[in-house]
């Protein structure tokens, strides 16, 4: 064999065994950036929604397209000093509505409640023992209590001198971190001086509550691409090996560069049942 030959056949065997990846980000990157020049000043009495859309349009630009809900809700005077990132500014203001602001698949930011398997039903079932389902074998389950909560625990205090509370309890006698339990009491406690109303920290409440739910336990579920899969969606997992057989709720996915590589569902979280009037 040439040295020509050799050569070449060095560079397709390195070409073989390199392996990309890239790592892109939605709007949400470029509203981050953006942080505020100037103060932002919200006039009390502003609708939660127009409060929301007019710093993100501040920071994005006319062309942002949305999709948000109505609401009757109402903000006390706020103050934005400059250098305050204006996405971790909305998500907190839409999380007093018990919403989460993100951007969907077309870019268009949105808001929504979060994700609660209570009420709505899985839209899609991985079982790597039913090969018309897309899962693959490999499942992998973790553990991990570090960060891990069952309560929170707000408080809205303003200007005003009034106080607002509200909370969220996990109750559910099925879940691994039940208020009361084995894995005993650990509340997180929210103070936000933007609330103002008990619905409004209830709302926040449950909504944090259901975000951070079930984080002790992550599953990586191997999957052939699913094309309408969206991060938020409700599933049902099923291992019969690891005797798993859950409802969960997507977090992140990677989706594979390649054809014979899988899509790797990580970090789905279980979300137990909720209680916004347990009595502690």
């Amino acid at each position: 064999m040439t040295d020509r030959h050799e050569n070449l056949r060095t560079a397709l065997t390195e070409i073989a065994q390199r392996v990309d990846s890239v790592d892109l980000y939605d709007r949400a990157w470029v509203i981050q950036g953006a942080k505020l020049e100037q103060p932002v000043i919200i006039a009390a009495g502003t609708n939660y929604i127009e409060a929301i859309t007019k710093i993100l349009i501040a920071a994005y630009g006319p062309r942002l397209q949305t999709n948000f809900p109505d609401t009757d809700e109402v903000t006390p005077g706020m103050t934005f000093e400059a250098e305050a990132d204006p996405w971790e500014i909305c998500q907190e203001l839409a999380g007093n509505l018990g919403l989460r602001l993100f951007f969907d698949q077309l870019g268009v930011c949105t808001m929504e409640p979060e994700p609660d398997p209570a009420i709505t039903p899985p839209a899609w079932t991985f079982d790597d023992a039913d090969l018309r389902n897309l899962a693959l074998p490999g499942l992998e389950v973790s553990w991990d209590s570090t960060d891990a909560i069952n309560a929170v625990i707000v408080t809205g205090e303003n200007s005003d001198g009034q106080a607002f509370r509200g909370t969220a309890y996990d109750t559910d006698p099925d879940s691994p971190t039940q208020y009361g339990g084995k894995f005993g009491k650990r509340p997180d406690f929210i103070r936000d001086d933007k609330i103002v109303s008990k619905a409004q920290a209830t709302a926040r409440a449950k909504k944090e509550l259901l975000r951070r739910l079930g984080n002790v336990q992550s599953i990586t579920v191997p999957s052939l691409v699913h094309p309408a899969l969206e991060c938020g969606d409700i599933v049902r997992v099923v291992n019969a090996a690891q005797d798993v057989n859950q409802i969960l709720v997507v977090d992140r996915f990677a989706v594979p560069l390649r054809a014979a590589q899988a899509m790797q569902i990580e970090r789905s979280r279980k979300v137990p049942m909720i209680d916004e009037q347990f009595a502690a």
